[in-house]
C-alpha cells in the first residue's frame, strides 16, 4: 500500500476486507492515506458494511463502493451513502427489477462483477450498468466494440 500510495496522479481504489477487527483495519488504512496526504484520491470498497459504515463515519467526504454477493448484503450496503454499488452478476437482475436504480432517495452508480464472456455482458447491458468488472478487460472491449 505505502508503494502506491507513492505513484503520483493515480487515484485509487482500496478493497478493505472484513479482518477479525475490521474498525481497527479501517483506521490503520486511514491513517496511513492521510499521513501520505492521499484521502483525496481515494475511494473505499468492502463488502462489509461495517467497514464502509466506519469510514463514513471518520472521513464522509470518501467516496464509498459496496461490494454485494447477495440481496441481503446488498439491502444491507444501500443504507449507506454509497457512490457505487458493485454486485455479483448472478443477483445484477434480481436486484434490478427488485428496487430499480433508484435506492433510498439516491442513486449510486450501478456496476456488475465479474463479466466474463459475451452472454454475460449482453445480459448486463440491458440493465444499463455503469459499469463492469472483468478480468479479461481486452476481450470485453472487443465485444463492446462490435456489438455497438
Amino acid at each position: 500500500l505505502e508503494e502506491m500510495l507513492q505513484l503520483p496522479g493515480s487515484i485509487l481504489m482500496l478493497e478493505l476486507k472484513d479482518e477479525d477487527n475490521p474498525v481497527k483495519l479501517a483506521h490503520q488504512v486511514l491513517r496511513l492515506v492521510a499521513k501520505n496526504n492521499r484521502l483525496a484520491d481515494l475511494a473505499i470498497a468492502s463488502f462489509s458494511y461495517k467497514i464502509l459504515s466506519e469510514v463514513h463515519k471518520t472521513y464522509p467526504d470518501i467516496p464509498l463502493i459496496g461490494l454485494a454477493d447477495t440481496i441481503g448484503d446488498f439491502m444491507q450496503l444501500t443504507q449507506l451513502p454509497l457512490a457505487v454499488i458493485a454486485v455479483n452478476v448472478d443477483i445484477a437482475q434480481k436486484v434490478y427489477v427488485k428496487i430499480g436504480r433508484k435506492i433510498c432517495g439516491f442513486r449510486p452508480s450501478f456496476w456488475v462483477w465479474t463479466v466474463r464472456d459475451e452472454k454475460t455482458l449482453k445480459k448486463v447491458m440491458k440493465l444499463n450498468v455503469d459499469g463492469i468488472i472483468t478480468d479479461i478487460p481486452s476481450k470485453i472491449i472487443k465485444l463492446l466494440n462490435t456489438n455497438s
